[in-house]
């Protein structure tokens, strides 16, 4: 059976089959196009003010704001809507990670 490629499933092209699990009838299904779940990545936005590499990203619980690590030695908090800078955070060192705890 031929794997179908990333482009032929977005596109839903995909024409492959499932045959029954029980093997009670050899006629073949249709594949599920809702089953698959892959998409390109779509930039939506730059968040700019970083002045080195950024190491680490993490979004808030709620999906409103992005927390940023980077190699400038600051973290930076950012509205995720927008793109704006809501805060900085200097530190001595690298920052490597970004979190935010599971209640907000």
């Amino acid at each position: 059976m031929k794997v179908p490629s990333i482009d032929d499933r977005i596109s839903g092209q995909d024409q492959s089959s499932v045959a029954p699990a029980n093997g009670s009838s050899n006629e073949k299904l249709p594949a599920l196009q809702s089953t698959v779940l892959l998409a390109r990545p779509v930039l939506l936005r730059t968040l700019e003010g970083h002045t080195y590499s950024v190491y680490a990203a993490s979004f808030s619980p709620d999906g409103r704001t992005v927390l940023t690590g980077s190699w400038d030695d600051t973290a930076r908090l950012w509205d995720a809507a927008t793109g704006r800078e809501l805060a900085r955070i200097s530190i001595d060192s690298y920052v490597n990670d970004a979190a935010f705890s599971p209640d907000g």
